[in-house]
């Protein structure tokens, strides 16, 4: 393993801060880099976001030049997977140095829009909710977890996790207050759609479903289901495939 993770969270701050909101550049950005509004697959978004986060603990290493294929490494995929995705930037990289790891670091980070701060909320602080408090705690600068919600008053008004707990019936006027444009759902399936209604007219653009029921929402909300027992299903299929060869 080459990462020396000691101290990591205050390593990785100061590693980050250099891309992320504080930093003046991208309010020059040039037009050559892919916006939030030219659709680019999920899958390729979700590799991005995996590059980022290579490329910065590498950034910590005081690495400056990386070729497509350490990159492919790394993250455990194809050189020609890496340069596929990274043909929506706007650097190259050069044949001879490899890419600037700078650079693409600063570049992913417009593409996700990780320019701004985008807040969070979220619905259900039992098991899981308490779990995903815990372990994105401090994460995350530019995605904070600022409110969560439950309808038990044994949770509420209470800080949990470094998170202040709220009861459902408050959601309107802290939504209001924290403009909250992404909610995390561990909540029963009885309760998710109906969360999902009363928080579309709030300005919400993106859920994460941790619900095991669909949901039903305009064209222009975006839905990341999570279904850990589907993932356990699939993975016990495979390994049934693969030791049977």
């Amino acid at each position: 393993m080459r990462y020396s993770f000691k101290n990591s969270a205050i390593i990785h701050f100061k590693a980050l801060k250099s891309f992320d909101i504080v930093n003046p550049s991208f309010n020059n950005f040039r037009s050559g880099v892919k916006t939030l509004n030219e659709k680019i697959p999920d899958k390729t978004i979700e590799r991005l976001s995996l590059y980022r986060r290579l490329l910065t603990y590498e950034l910590i290493q005081n690495r400056e030049n990386i070729y497509s294929h350490e990159i492919a490494q790394l993250a455990c995929l194809s050189s020609a997977q890496v340069r596929r995705d990274l043909m929506v930037l706007e650097h190259i990289g050069n044949p001879r140095k490899g890419y600037k790891v700078s650079q693409i670091i600063e570049q992913i980070s417009a593409i996700l829009g990780k320019t701004k701060v985008q807040k969070i909320a979220i619905f259900g602080v039992g098991n899981l909710g308490r779990a995903i408090l815990s372990y994105f705690s401090g994460k995350m600068l530019d995605l904070p977890i600022v409110a969560a919600f439950d309808t038990s008053l044994e949770k509420t008004d209470r800080v949990i996790c470094g998170c202040h707990v709220y009861h459902v019936s408050n959601f309107e006027e802290i939504f209001k207050k924290d403009n909250i444009s992404i909610v995390i759902l561990a909540v029963p399936v009885s309760a998710a759609q109906e969360i999902v209604d009363m928080l579309i007219p709030m300005g919400v653009c993106a859920f994460i479903n941790f619900a095991h029921v669909p949901l039903k929402v305009p064209e222009n909300i975006f839905v990341e289901n999570i279904d850990i027992m589907l993932t356990i299903e699939k993975a016990a299929y495979f390994a049934i495939q693969n030791r049977d060869r």
